[in-house]
């Protein structure tokens, strides 16, 4: 029999897998390997029978609903800030069901100030921002531009890169981070020159893909939704110094046995790495670039799940 994995979201709207090529052939090629992907939101649970009433699956032509429904596992992907009515229906859900990632290290990883807090040594200097008293802190950070991040969330929405000198006028809404620049210009020798993000996914405490984050000539913010290119770098041709840092970081968290998650770095031009974020919830879906690395990335998230 094959492990029913419930993919969930936050609404039904959250996440447009219907119709989605790449959803398709993730659920057909898990199919083939022992799991049976579906999905359903936080909204579709149902709290006296502890089913899911609605879940949809593709059988191979096309996407249909099964009700009532109790899956073997459940992969969480939707976002660790929402509404506190669908907060407390997850946090029923994670109670009783397998549930992965736990809230308690999506916490950490979600949260960028709590990530700094558990990961301050590895980490630019950031401070927290909650109100205008807190704006004299800024002074705390002694590079010369800054970096301001909304305290959770994710693609770089309301990133910005100012000098700290213009800070007053580029608030954020409460509460946010700010953090010292890292001078990436010099790239990662042998992989990249110039500015850049590398992010390492892990399933557990192995480190299995990962890619390079390019942002777009003159700019230095790297997602791709701020038009930045992906490259996938083999783990093998990661600079060891990252590696270590990465492993150590992944093993401060080995209290919790199940996790699949992200960390990203930055290098400075004395080849340091600096951590920058974590992510709880890295992508199933692949850009154009890394299509070719499609299987192996299937093939390792799913013994992840498998193993479980």
């Amino acid at each position: 029999m094959k492990k029913r994995v419930l993919i969930l979201f936050n609404k039904k709207d959250s996440e447009k897998s219907i119709g989605s090529k790449q959803y398709e052939d993730l659920y057909l090629y898990a199919s083939e390997k022992g799991i049976e992907f579906c999905r359903a939101s936080i909204d579709d649970y149902d709290l006296k029978n502890n089913f899911f009433r609605e879940v949809q699956f593709f059988d191979g032509a096309k996407w249909f609903i099964e009700k009532n429904v109790k899956p073997d596992l459940v992969l969480d992907k939707s976002p660790y800030e929402i509404g506190e009515e669908r907060k407390k229906i997850r946090e029923y859900i994670s109670a009783k069901y397998v549930f992965v990632n736990d809230l308690k290290i999506s916490r950490v990883l979600s949260d960028k100030w709590e990530t700094y807090k558990e990961f301050e040594n590895f980490s630019p200097k950031t401070i927290l921002i909650e109100n205008d008293h807190d704006f004299e802190n800024i002074n705390l950070l002694k590079t010369e531009e800054i970096v301001l991040k909304p305290r959770s969330g994710s693609g770089g929405k309301d990133v910005k890169i100012i000098k700290k000198i213009d800070f007053s006028g580029n608030k954020l809404q409460f509460p946010f981070i700010a953090q010292e620049m890292v001078n990436a210009e010099k790239g990662i020798a042998g992989l990249v020159d110039g500015p850049h993000d590398l992010r390492i996914i892990f399933k557990n405490s192995t480190p299995f893909y990962a890619f390079l984050r390019i942002p777009p000539k003159g700019k230095l913010i790297a997602n791709v939704s701020k038009g930045g290119k992906v490259k996938v770098v083999p783990i093998n041709k990661i600079p060891e110094n990252i590696l270590d840092q990465a492993r150590f970081i992944s093993e401060k968290m080995s209290e919790f046995q199940s996790k699949f998650f992200s960390i990203d770095f930055i290098v400075d031009n004395e080849q340091k790495p600096w951590m920058l974020e974590m992510n709880s919830r890295p992508g199933l879906i692949l850009e154009d670039e890394e299509l070719e690395y499609k299987e192996y990335f299937y093939d390792n998230l799913l013994d992840f799940l498998l193993s479980i």
